[in-house]
């Protein structure tokens, strides 16, 4: 790489993209944070679209990455049986 090239790489400042998120990534979180907690990428898209915020929903995903936040989870499923720990196991071949 030619030194001109690194150095005018290094005196430009932050990318329209990243002016972008440092204005999107708190607002996102806000948004969230008065959801409960809960929503994940799809739903925190559709509640900033529905607030005027014009984003993309990888965008949204990519945000929420970044700030360390993720949607709810749904539980485990639940076991309804329970083994018998003296019965014999199944033959094998």
């Amino acid at each position: 790489m030619a030194p001109s090239t690194y150095y005018d790489a290094k005196s430009r400042g932050p990318s329209a993209r990243a002016q972008r998120d440092a204005e999107l990534g708190p607002a996102l979180v806000a948004l969230w944070e008065d959801n409960y907690r809960v929503y994940g990428a799809r739903k925190l898209w559709k509640t900033a679209r529905r607030n005027g915020h014009d984003v993309g929903r990888d965008q949204v995903g990519r945000l929420m990455r970044a700030a360390g936040i993720c949607g709810a989870r749904r539980g485990k499923r639940v076991k309804t049986t329970k083994p018998d720990a003296s019965a014999a196991r199944h033959p094998i071949w």
